[in-house]
């Protein structure tokens, strides 16, 4: 159906397409929209380019998935809505709940089972892997009775994100042997997809598609993808390129780590820990700016000092 014709169809009768965020893709995709909108490449360029706004209003429902789909499959992040919703998605954000430094793993572990309605060995274990534990949009009330539980218990850390609008990053796991390695590596290349130095990530800046697709095909070899506004780091310092001894040492004692320059000719020494993507690479940026040489790990909880 073209545009022409898509006009005896009412916004409010048909359905809406969204764009949720400008995508680097947008001039390979620019020519798949105008095709389905019966619309010039130039001004199909220009919606997909001007940042998250409506792409398409009054579709038909089989014409909006399908459009829908193909630009999801081009790197696009769409969402359809029908004539009747407003617009704004549904439903809480996915919610990730992990140990705060220094908590009682048991303890918080046997406080949200009571909660969740979970057995407390399971919990224990979500919290012990990297994201901790998490909600997949959960419902109003579990999420006011998290809040209850959050303003008892002081030994965990609430982060949320957005489904719409989440990006995830593939990380290692444990990838054994070498034909895994070299499989996944090819497949990697193949989709154009790079690692991430910064984090160590195998793939970095995914959307949820395309992390599906990965975790569906090689999720046995022992890789997870896991939300970047989850992700927790630690930095670890290597060298210090420009700042003396002394003033390295009055440095460690304010990153709590204290003075102790020479442990760090023998090993990497953590002076940040929880850092969220963000933040950690805020850091890294700093402390570069002073002559600092640092890298980001990926942080587990059963590593929390």
């Amino acid at each position: 159906m073209t545009a022409a014709n898509s006009a005896t169809i009412s916004a409010r009768d048909g359905h809406r397409l969204v764009l949720l965020a400008a995508s680097p893709t947008a001039p390979l995709a620019a020519k798949a929209l105008a095709r389905h909108l019966n619309i010039p490449a130039g001004q199909a360029l220009d919606r997909l380019t001007r940042g998250p706004g409506v792409l398409a209003e009054g579709l038909e429902p089989t014409q909006a998935a399908q459009l829908a789909a193909l630009l999801m499959a081009l790197g696009l992040r769409v969402r359809c809505y029908s004539g009747a919703d407003p617009g704004t998605p549904r439903g809480l954000p996915d919610l990730s709940l992990q140990l705060a430094s220094g908590a009682d793993p048991l303890r918080m572990a046997q406080a949200l089972a009571q909660v969740l309605g979970r057995d407390p060995a399971a919990v224990l274990a979500d919290l012990y892997r990297p994201g901790g534990v998490i909600l997949t949009t959960p419902q109003p009330e579990l999420a006011e009775r998290l809040r209850r539980l959050m303003r008892r218990q002081k030994g965990l850390q609430l982060a949320s994100s957005c489904p719409d609008q989440a990006v995830y990053d593939l990380f290692g796991g444990n990838i054994s042997t070498r034909p895994q390695r070299r499989d996944l590596g090819r497949h990697l290349r193949l989709l154009g997809l790079q690692p991430c130095h910064f984090s160590g990530a195998l793939a970095a800046g995914l959307d949820r598609r395309m992390l599906d697709h990965l975790l569906h095909r090689f999720a046995p070899a022992g890789v997870f993808g896991l939300n970047r506004a989850f992700q927790r780091f630690d930095l670890f310092l290597t060298a210090s390129r420009e700042m003396g001894p002394r003033a390295l040492r009055d440095f460690l004692t304010t990153r709590q780590v204290g003075g102790d320059t020479e442990a760090l000719q023998a090993a990497p020494m953590r002076i940040d820990t929880g850092l969220s993507h963000s933040a950690a690479r805020q850091f890294q940026g700093d402390y570069d700016l002073i002559g600092l040489e640092t890298f980001a790990r990926l942080q587990l909880p059963a590593q929390n000092p």
